[in-house]
C-alpha cells in the first residue's frame, strides 16, 4: 500500500520535473499524482525507480498540456492579439506616428515573417509565455515552437543586418 509519506520522499523529483514548466501548484500536484501512480505500477526488474518516476511525471504533464490544448485553442492574428494590459503588438509598433528608422525597419521585418512565426514571437516576448505554454496555446509541441522561434529570430537578424 502506498502512503503519503512514500510520495513525499519523491517531492524533490516532482519539483525538479515540474519547475521547467512553471512554479504552479497545479503542476506539482500532477507530479505528485504521477508519483503515486508510478509507485503502484513500478516493476523493479525493469528499471530504476527514480528514472521510472521521472518519465511518468513528464508523461502526465504532457497529457495535462494536451488536454489544455484541446480545451482552448487560441485563434488570432498576431498583430491584433491582446496581452494582459489590453495592448496589441500593433500598438507597440503603430503606423500613425513617425518612428525612428530602426523601428520602421523592425516593423517591416516583422511583417515579412510568416503568421506562425509572428504568433510565436508575440506569445513568447509580448505575452511572456514559456515554450510549453505557447505550444499548448498554438496546438503545437514545445520543440516545434522552439524551432519556429529560432527560425523567426534568425530571419529578423538577417532582415535587419542587410
Amino acid at each position: 500500500m502506498i502512503t503519503s509519506e512514500m510520495v513525499k520522499q519523491f517531492e524533490p523529483l516532482c519539483y525538479k520535473e515540474t519547475r521547467r514548466y512553471g512554479a504552479s501548484d497545479d503542476l506539482r500536484q500532477i507530479g505528485r499524482i504521477a508519483v503515486w501512480k508510478g509507485l503502484s505500477a513500478y516493476d523493479p526488474e525493469r528499471s530504476d525507480l527514480v528514472c521510472f518516476l521521472a518519465v511518468r511525471i513528464r508523461q502526465d504533464l504532457w497529457r495535462h498540456f494536451a488536454s489544455l490544448k484541446k480545451q482552448a485553442r487560441i485563434t488570432f492574428t498576431p498583430m491584433e492579439a491582446v496581452n494582459n494590459e489590453g495592448h496589441t503588438l500593433h500598438d507597440a509598433l503603430p503606423d500613425e506616428r513617425p518612428l525612428p528608422g530602426q523601428y520602421v525597419e523592425l516593423r517591416e521585418a516583422l511583417r515579412r515573417l510568416r503568421p506562425k512565426e509572428r504568433a510565436v514571437l508575440h506569445l513568447r516576448f509580448f505575452v511572456g509565455l514559456s515554450l510549453a505554454e505557447a505550444g499548448a496555446a498554438m496546438g503545437r509541441t514545445r520543440e516545434a515552437v522552439r524551432l519556429t522561434e529560432i527560425g523567426a529570430l534568425n530571419k529578423l537578424r538577417k532582415f535587419l543586418t542587410k
